[in-house]
């Protein structure tokens, strides 16, 4: 879970060595987004390191009124620079998609989804990775599709519980915490696999209604 969010900060430190080599880090313009995601995940980790002792300890997430759409692209665009795989946002929903829910740890369980989607992919392999917002009437669905080695059948029950992993490194929390966090806000998380082509991963909310362009709760 802290390993994570530091990929994008490394991929961001990396592009920035990149600027400095084209004489380009004395523009201001060319910094800005860099230094913003710096700062966010390193929001991230001290968020982590203030309530991650133990699983049971976690804090209830802090839901709120937040544009789904928004979190999504903001957790994709942490990736375009990843040369580990290839990252595309496909978003078909309309108008504003609001929903309840906490925006940073939905942005850390999206992150996290698409790093085990790069990492389920074999080094001989780019990995391919979409991310694909519908919306169907009321209900906003996320799919983070990869194209992996898939998660075998005598794994399938054990995805979610703490403490299990199928790599060799990392806490074995993040889909735990996902879960959690996903399920507190109201929402549902699941996934198909078919071993050998890959694994989707989905997030599906209730949509706010928003007569009037008004937000209300029920």
């Amino acid at each position: 879970e802290i390993k994570n969010p530091l990929t994008p900060m490394k991929l961001t430190l990396q592009h920035m060595q990149r600027l400095q080599a084209e004489g380009k880090l004395d523009d201001p313009n060319l910094l800005r987004k860099p230094i913003q995601t710096l700062i966010q995940q390193v929001d991230i980790l001290s968020d982590i390191a203030t309530s991650f002792s133990t699983f049971a300890k976690m804090p209830l997430p802090e839901n709120e009124i937040m544009n789904f759409r928004t979190v999504v692209a903001e957790a994709v665009e942490l990736f375009q620079n990843d040369e580990r795989g290839h990252v595309v946002f496909y978003d078909s929903s309309e108008g504003e998609p609001l929903i309840m829910g906490d925006p940073k740890l939905f942005g850390r369980v999206i992150g996290n989804l698409i790093i085990n989607g790069i990492q389920a992919v074999n080094d001989k392999r780019r990995a391919e990775i979409q991310v694909i917002l519908t919306q169907e009437e009321d209900i906003m669905k996320l799919e983070i599709r990869d194209n992996g080695k898939g998660i075998d059948e005598e794994l399938v029950d054990k995805i979610f519980l703490p403490n299990f992993s199928t790599k060799s490194e990392g806490s074995g929390l993040g889909l735990a915490i996902a879960k959690r966090g996903v399920e507190t806000a109201g929402g549902k998380i699941w996934f198909n696999t078919r071993p050998g082509h890959g694994t989707s991963f989905f997030l599906s909310f209730q949509l706010l209604k928003t007569p009037d362009k008004q937000v209300k709760l029920n």
